[in-house]
């Protein structure tokens, strides 16, 4: 029997509530897909992050107070969350 191997793939969103700006993390290996919707469920950011380069550090400074959702695709993994954005 083969064994099936499930990534354990973490991720972290820091400060979280946040003003200025917020740092998402991740110890993915591969590739992967951030998006970021605004309050009303629009699609404020779509970012493509290559192998390796799992930092993302967003300025939120001019961002509206409000819970934003977040999206994280890592091959056939994906994180979702809330971030709040409190000035």
């Amino acid at each position: 029997d083969a064994l099936e191997v499930i990534p354990n793939i973490k991720f972290n969103v820091y400060p979280n509530p946040a003003d200025q700006f917020v740092q998402l993390t991740s110890n993915a290996t591969q590739a992967s897909v951030l998006q970021i919707y605004n309050p009303s469920g629009g699609l404020l950011q779509n970012i493509r992050l290559d192998k390796g380069a799992q930092v993302q550090t967003l300025n939120t400074s001019e961002w509206a107070n409000g819970i934003y959702l977040y999206e994280w695709q890592v091959g056939e993994i994906t994180q979702t969350g809330k971030l709040l954005i409190q000035h």
